[in-house]
């Protein structure tokens, strides 16, 4: 969920179609809750949906049934469905995680671990969360409270001491004493 809305499979990325990504983005986003059929048709259809729109929606949890690795299930329940799936499934799980520990490993006195764990926790991010569906009502305030948690990131294990200086991807350097505070 740290960039576009995409499955990582043993044998490669699969790029979802803009339905199901929506789909399965509001699923994620409900966090175990099970959402109603008219909620999700709301986050699926950005507009007023087609009249055949509950029909279609459980035409798109079939074949995301069949596109999701086994760990990853979509039950049915009167009138919703709710996806179960272990936490360390999604990458903004694992970015939660792996910052708490850097926090941890902060206050512990140890700096280096701390921005080591922190760029394994950057490193998951591709682009903004729920890439293209950030700003969609249903996934908006989710998006920004990982965008929040990342930006908190940065700030707490990037702070520069004198002449410090940080290796950016791409070999690019910052002066991180010189730059101003996020």
């Amino acid at each position: 969920m740290l960039g576009t809305v995409e499955i990582l499979a043993e044998d490669g990325t699969i790029q979802l179609a803009g339905k199901h990504a929506r789909l399965l983005a509001a699923l994620v986003v409900a966090d175990g809750r099970a959402c109603g059929v008219d909620e999700l048709v709301e986050a699926v259809w950005k507009g007023p949906p087609p009249v055949s729109a509950r029909k279609l929606l459980q035409i798109y949890v079939s074949q995301l049934r069949k596109i999701l690795p086994p760990e990853i299930e979509v039950t049915t329940q009167p009138g919703a469905y709710a996806i179960g799936l272990s936490p360390e499934t999604l990458d903004a799980t694992r970015f939660e995680r792996l910052l708490g520990e850097s926090i941890d490993a902060r206050e512990a006195g140890n700096p280096a671990l701390a921005l080591s764990l922190a760029e394994r926790a950057l490193s998951l991010w591709r682009s903004r969360a729920y890439g293209d569906l950030a700003y969609d009502e249903f996934a908006h305030a989710e998006s920004e409270r990982l965008t929040v948690a990342r930006w908190n990131c940065i700030r707490r294990s990037f702070r520069p001491t004198s002449g410090q200086t940080h290796s950016l991807e791409g070999g690019r350097r910052i002066d991180l004493s010189r730059s101003q505070r996020v």
